[in-house]
């Protein structure tokens, strides 16, 4: 059990390393002004991104993913036939239907009779001449309906009397002579299509006109194959499942013209113009599919990732500017005059002027020596030169120590001061050493062993900060100074 702990705990990638600050104001980063305007840039600019992406996505507005392939008309697509009602429906008018020109579908006067003829399973089925339930003034509006082997066929004949039944009359010949000889004899065919949106996945009709003369001498014969389209339609926001959906959503129309005697044998006696309906032997099947949430969230996060690469680049700068920083402090406890140095830049970054109070030196020595200190002074951000550092300290006391009082050091601390409430005498109170005076002697240390809390910060770096009382060094000697002369103290202000 324990070795199972063990590993569980070694493979967690959501362990945090701690991070010590660098510093005595306990900054654990550096940061700056222009940095904090892109990180609420960025920021602001990634979340309006993300609630613009949402807001399109929950109103339907997203461009859904359309795929169509092309397959053989099977029983699958035979069944969603009937399933869906899928038909298709013709208008076939005169397009010369004013009033005072003839209408050859009156029935009181018919000029022309549609014969219509089903040939489903190759075998012809005669479907009638009584054609008055799908004629609505000069409109021929024939249902059909359509499967993988069925096939229609549309005879525009001149009327006869074996044609009409009860209720229709065959116009005179005058009148049919009259009607072939006006201007305008053509029949518009209205093929009225469905189709998905695929925006909406809303059904919509559309229309396709094609147009069949009628002349005296030729037959023109018209094929017009359906091609159906099976729409699987995936709208759902998680875990879609399709809808199925197939319509007659294109068609694809071949002319030939024939003689009248042609046509009259081949087809229906007296035929002037022939309409094929057939279907498609191929079927195409469109997928349409509503981005899911996991598409949405994917495309955000490759939007947001470009932005987050700004905030990487600025984090970068920052830095080299935070490791420049650190240098120049370290620097600074080790050299403490360059603090006093005072530069001048160019545009480009290049130090034009550098000056120690009022001596001038020459810029590329002070750049030689800062590059040349820096490269010596970068082990000092290592943890391992801290511990060696450290080591050589403690060696250096042991040769001047005895072990016991290298002991003793174990036990030296800060004691707490308590003093009873002057409120409540069964509770005591911490006080306060703010006003504690001196500063650590040996007697501490050899007699009772405890220090005050400014003895503890004798060596800290907060100390560098206080106004120190210096001897005054005459510029002539400046030249000639030793480290140490210029930096005694005689009285330090605690």
């Amino acid at each position: 059990m324990k070795r199972a702990f063990e590993f569980f705990r070694k493979i967690d990638s959501f362990g945090v390393e701690f991070n010590p600050a660098l510093n005595n104001k306990l900054n654990f980063s550096y940061k700056t002004i222009l940095g904090g305007i892109l990180t609420l840039i960025i920021y602001s600019l990634s979340a309006a991104y993300f609630l613009y992406e949402m807001y399109r996505w929950m109103n339907m507005d997203m461009v859904p993913i359309v795929t169509t392939e092309i397959h053989s008309f099977n029983d699958d697509i035979e069944n969603l036939l009937d399933e869906s009602n899928a038909s298709i429906e013709f208008e076939i008018y005169n397009t010369a239907n004013g009033k005072e020109l003839i209408n050859p579908f009156n029935q009181s006067q018919l000029v022309l009779t549609p014969i219509l003829k089903n040939y489903s399973n190759g075998k012809e089925q005669a479907v009638g001449y009584n054609f008055s339930q799908y004629v609505s003034e000069n409109v021929f509006s024939p249902k059909l309906r359509l499967n993988s082997k069925s096939e229609y066929q549309i005879s525009f004949a001149r009327c006869t009397k074996e044609m009409v039944v009860e209720g229709q009359v065959c116009a005179s010949e005058d009148i049919m002579n009259d009607f072939f000889n006006q201007s305008g004899n053509e029949l518009q065919v209205n093929v009225i299509l469905r189709i998905v949106d695929p925006r909406t996945f809303m059904e919509r009709q559309i229309k396709k006109t094609y147009g069949i003369i009628l002349e005296e001498i030729e037959c023109q014969i018209t094929k017009i194959s359906m091609e159906y389209t099976h729409y699987q339609i995936y709208k759902d926001f998680i875990f879609p499942t399709p809808l199925n959906k197939i319509f007659v959503s294109e068609t694809v129309e071949q002319t030939t013209y024939g003689t009248k005697d042609y046509c009259s044998k081949r087809f229906v006696e007296e035929s002037y113009a022939l309409l094929w309906i057939t279907t498609s032997q191929v079927a195409y099947v469109q997928r349409m599919q509503y981005p899911e949430i996991g598409d949405i969230l994917a495309n955000i996060g490759s939007i947001v990732e470009v932005l987050f690469l700004i905030e990487y680049i600025i984090y970068k700068i920052n830095e080299e500017c935070l490791i420049r920083c650190m240098q120049d402090q370290i620097l600074s406890f080790y050299y403490p005059e360059l603090k006093s140095i005072k530069l001048k830049k160019n545009w480009f970054g290049l130090i034009t002027k550098c000056s120690l109070y009022s001596l001038d030196i020459n810029p590329k020595s002070y750049s030689e020596f800062k590059n040349k200190t820096i490269k010596l002074i970068n082990c000092k951000f290592s943890y391992l030169n801290l511990i060696y550092e450290v080591s050589r300290i403690q060696f250096l006391l042991q040769s001047i120590l005895r072990k016991e009082e290298m002991y003793q050091s174990h036990l030296i601390g800060i004691k707490l001061s308590l003093e009873k409430d002057s409120q409540n005498n069964q509770i005591y109170n911490l006080k306060n050493d703010d006003n504690e005076e001196g500063l650590l002697d040996s007697s501490k240390i050899i007699n009772d062993r405890k220090l005050t809390y400014k003895d503890s910060l004798l060596l800290c770096v907060l100390n560098r900060n206080l106004n120190l009382e210096e001897d005054f060094i005459d510029q002539e000697l400046i030249s000639d100074r030793n480290f140490f002369e210029i930096n005694r103290i005689n009285k330090t202000k605690i």
